[in-house]
């Protein structure tokens, strides 16, 4: 069905009005075939309330926009702000989201648009320990190499650590807002969001650009995250977290849910355990999402995703020998220590080398 710019400019301005997203299309629908206008939304006869269910609180956000707006006024501010906005009418709206009962009608996005060809999402604790830290950089490397756009919540913790570390990777990074592109929320994020877009990461928000963060919101995020992604991998989580929410909704998707392991010692092990019995993959590696997302089944390796160098196979010649701590460990083999601790870490995801204490030693 061809659609007009008309069209489509409505269906962005009655997105921005809060109502929700069933409410919005049976209204776009009506004004398209010329049920409603404008004009009698404006100014509502009681039986056009009563047949469109329309509230107090959409109508007077109805006359809140136009004492505000036109059309014509609207479309320029939204040009003045350089933001995308992707509609559901649009060829460029991610076809994923459309597995969602009620996809956001309208996405507003900033900074890059990323490829949706293969996309995993990495989330986790927003208080990650330095092993979670640790795992996700080295996951999400693993991602990168496989040509997966990363997707995260936008939030401090395990969502920003694998934004970075996949821009710092050469890879694409999008981050799903629970509020709109205009806010930021914790204000103390403000400087990593706008470090993230100046080094080549994308924002998205389905929400109006004025929109308050709201825990309905950050639900409803959530949702979109699961959605975008192939495969939704948990770095860490506690057994009560929002994460399980994210992960949940993956599963009625039918998208692959994994978990990182986690020490037996770390606060994180029982949430591991939580999630591996509601059907979540033990990860190890990324490669072992090949054989699991049906989609990547044909994809290649870009990078030495599972292979050993001849450091690593030194560094576990090394550790045959004798457990070892980090500063011995790096006397010993031609590693920095951050390659170091990269090159140990993805080991013990391996469950080839094992943390005890300050000593590593191989399995």
């Amino acid at each position: 069905m061809a659609y007009s710019h008309r069209d489509r400019w409505q269906l962005i301005v009655l997105a921005t009005l809060d109502w929700p997203t069933a409410q919005v299309a049976k209204v776009w629908r009506a004004l398209k075939n010329g049920e409603l206008t404008w004009r009698s939304l404006r100014f509502p006869s009681l039986a056009l309330q009563q047949k469109f269910d329309l509230t107090k609180f959409q109508l007077n956000s109805i006359k809140k926009f136009f004492s505000e707006y036109t059309f014509d006024s609207f479309e320029n501010w939204v040009l003045e702000q350089q933001f995308r906005v992707v509609t559901l009418l649009d060829r460029d709206y991610p076809a994923r989201l459309k597995d969602l009962a009620q996809p956001p009608p309208v996405l507003w996005s900033t900074g890059v648009w990323p490829s949706w060809s293969q996309t995993a999402a990495v989330i986790g604790s927003r208080h990650p320990s330095a092993y979670g830290i640790q795992v996700s950089q080295v996951v999400v490397q693993q991602l990168v190499a496989l040509g997966c756009t990363i997707v995260s919540g936008c939030m401090f913790g395990a969502d920003i650590t694998a934004q970075q570390q996949a821009l710092a990777s050469q890879g694409q990074a999008v981050g799903v807002l629970g509020y709109g592109l205009l806010k930021r929320y914790p204000v103390t994020l403000k400087n990593n969001i706008a470090d993230f877009l100046s080094h080549g990461g994308g924002l998205i928000s389905p929400f109006a650009p004025w929109a308050e963060p709201r825990p309905w919101r950050f639900l409803a995020r959530n949702q979109i995250v699961a959605a975008l992604a192939d495969a939704v991998i948990v770095t860490e989580a506690l057994p009560k977290s929002g994460t399980h929410s994210t992960v949940a909704m993956a599963a009625e998707l039918g998208r692959v849910a994994a978990v990182l392991p986690s020490p037996l010692t770390s606060p994180f092990a029982p949430g591991v355990t939580v999630l591996l019995e509601q059907g979540a993959l033990l990860l190890h590696s990324a490669e072992q999402l090949l054989s699991e997302v049906p989609a990547w089944k044909k994809l290649q390796i870009t990078a030495s995703v599972g292979k050993t160098p001849a450091e690593t196979s030194q560094l576990l010649a090394v550790l045959q020998q004798v457990p070892k701590t980090l500063t011995e460990l790096s006397n010993l083999v031609a590693l920095t220590p951050s390659q170091l601790l990269m090159e140990l870490t993805q080991l013990e995801l391996q469950g080839k080398v094992k943390r005890e204490g300050a000593v590593f030693r191989c399995l």
